[in-house]
């Protein structure tokens, strides 16, 4: 029986694409690298795990745990369980605040532990090391794994890198442009990413306003949902450069965004 199992987590962003392309030239490299697909990513997003495919020796498995845009419109209509999405809410005062998440535990990190648990049992190992692509400045991201098979482990944490050294590397390497790893539907975007997404990508910024519109009655809350912090429908917002919140900030584990 081999003692342990290398599980490259990829979010496919920045960090975690990176880390896939140097643990290509390790000598201890992960045996497979899993992507959960919430059935909402940005098409970007599935173009460049084809072409990490194409070239990258380490295996990419595809997995998912549903449709996040069918579940969560089918449960905001019928009230059925659904993962929440934190979406912002405007009560009749005016006030805005945010409804709590379950999206990524559901949709990234449930899947991607069902698959390791299937993993183990085929490759009849004992542990499995996760490896997740946070970066230094993002080291408060970093958790122990609340799985007493599951061992995390972070490379970029352990090599000091940042961020901003996972993009020269890319770019050293002529990779080229890395999409961002969300939702079309998230509300943490930041306005330049909405601008971006408005400008560069119309046919999604089209699908964002419209799931935008049919999550306005939303049954479980008093008040209206709202994809855009300002409370304001998506297609009425005058989007600012200048103002950024922090995607993900208060991620519980790296498996967004990355």
């Amino acid at each position: 029986m081999s003692d342990k199992l290398r599980v490259l987590s990829l979010g496919a962003g920045i960090q975690s694409t990176a880390l896939y392309l140097m643990a290509e030239k390790w000598e201890v490299k992960p045996d497979v690298a899993i992507f959960a697909d919430t059935g909402f990513e940005p098409d970007p997003v599935y173009k460049h795990l084809e072409k990490l495919k194409s070239i990258g020796s380490i295996p990419i498995e595809i997995v998912s745990e549903g449709n996040i845009k069918k579940e969560t419109l089918d449960g905001v209509h019928s009230g059925k369980w659904f993962a929440n999405m934190p979406f912002f809410v405007s009560n009749q005062k005016g006030k805005v605040g945010m409804i709590n998440r379950a999206c990524t535990q559901h949709y990234k990190i449930k899947p991607i532990r069902k698959r390791i648990q299937e993993l183990r049992l085929i490759h009849d190992v004992k542990k499995v090391e996760q490896w997740i692509g946070i970066s230094t400045d993002e080291s408060h991201r970093a958790k122990t794994s609340n799985v007493k098979y599951i061992e995390n482990r972070f490379p970029l944490l352990e090599l000091g890198l940042s961020r901003i050294h996972c993009i020269a590397y890319l770019k050293s390497i002529g990779w080229g442009e890395t999409p961002k790893s969300s939702c079309i539907g998230c509300p943490f975007h930041s306005d330049a990413f909405w601008i971006e997404m408005k400008n560069q990508r119309p046919e999604e910024f089209a699908e964002a306003i419209d799931f935008d519109n049919k999550i306005r009655k939303y049954c479980r809350v008093k008040g209206k949902a709202f994809l855009h912090r300002s409370g304001k429908p998506l297609s009425n917002v005058v989007f600012l450069h200048e103002y950024q919140n922090e995607l993900f900030k208060f991620e519980c584990e790296g498996m967004c965004g990355v």
